[in-house]
């Protein structure tokens, strides 16, 4: 009877009580790559505001700390997989899971975007380290805080969006100002604004 109850209580707590969430180990890296991704690009943006090389480097490494962190959130992400096979509550966890997995594969896009964009600006200042003038500041910034809100966002909450990214139907309606930076880093830009769209939960229904 002892024995019994023993491995009663040991097999509720492996399988129940003291499993891991797998949505819950997915989300923590998550949250901080994007935390860094978002660091970088506002470091990238004031590097262009001050005309700062030395701010560039710094984004440029942030930017490449956040994409080394995506080894650890596949190996995350593989970790949640087995916990559904092999335990109840991550079993019971498995729908869940795999809507938060889902978008997952647009991180790696956002990042190496961002690392792009680092990269682009840390050339454009090391070639005339001066104070920009074109709108490549804001647009940075502005994709800050979209990335810096998403890392705040519960995981399960990231979705595929169907609809058009928020600027799509604005920047097509309007005349867009020519700018002072090559077309590479205005399609590192449309990458990432795609990526973070994707990642976004569409707006609720009215």
């Amino acid at each position: 009877m002892d024995a019994a109850v023993g491995g009663l209580v040991g097999l509720l707590g492996s399988q129940v009580l003291f499993s891991p969430d797998p949505v819950r180990l997915v989300e923590a890296p998550v949250r901080g790559i994007l935390r860094d991704t978002a660091d970088a690009l506002r470091t990238a943006a004031e590097a262009l505001r001050r005309g700062s090389v030395a701010q560039a480097r710094a984004a440029c490494e942030q930017a490449r700390d956040a994409h080394a962190r995506l080894g650890e959130l596949a190996g995350a992400r593989a970790a949640a997989r087995r916990v559904t096979g092999r335990t109840v509550r991550g079993s019971r966890r498995l729908a869940r899971l795999r809507r938060a997995d889902r978008p997952l594969d647009d991180v790696d896009v956002l990042v190496a975007a961002v690392l792009l964009l680092c990269d682009d600006v840390q050339t454009r200042l090391a070639r005339a380290a001066s104070p920009a003038t074109d709108p490549l500041p804001a647009r940075l910034t502005e994709l800050a805080d979209g990335v810096a809100e998403l890392a705040a966002l519960p995981l399960p909450a990231m979705a595929p969006a169907m609809t058009a990214p928020p600027d799509h139907h604005r920047r097509s309606a309007t005349h867009t100002p020519p700018t002072q930076y090559p077309p590479t880093t205005e399609a590192h830009l449309h990458d990432a604004r795609t990526a973070l769209h994707h990642l976004h939960p569409p707006p609720p229904t009215p």
